[in-house]
């Protein structure tokens, strides 16, 4: 959690020139330690919010929700793995149900977007024969 305050308020965030596009990564990494934190709070659907967030502030983001689910794992007392990874993913399973939607939308715009662009193209048509 200190290492995640520190990368989000280090002064190389904040140099005047580069600062719109580093605003994504320092709101992606402030969303995944804000749902890692509430889940250490055991609040489900919150910790949703913020892995969801974190996703549509930076698709690295997505990392948020296996990265909750580790956690998880490891902060379960049961001696079995099978048991620790069942009960993580009980307690999980939220941030994956609302990551599952966002990758199928994304998967979809990108490739009706990349046919449309090699409909288009004259140059995509000269390198990529059909």
């Amino acid at each position: 959690m200190l290492a995640g305050l520190i990368y989000v308020l280090h002064p190389v965030q904040f140099e005047i020139l580069p600062l719109p596009p580093r605003r994504r990564d320092a709101l992606s990494a402030m969303f995944v330690l804000l749902a890692v934190g509430l889940d250490a709070r055991r609040v489900r659907w919150p910790t949703a919010f913020a892995c969801l967030c974190a996703i549509a502030s930076k698709e690295t983001g997505v990392i948020a929700a296996p990265l909750v689910f580790r956690v998880r794992g490891r902060r379960e007392r049961q001696s079995e793995v099978g048991a620790r990874a069942r009960s993580a993913w009980r307690a999980s399973w939220p941030s994956f149900a609302l990551l599952a939607p966002f990758l199928v939308v994304r998967t979809v715009v990108l490739a009706v977007s990349a046919a449309a662009r090699r409909r288009r193209s004259p140059a995509a048509r000269r390198f990529c024969p059909r």
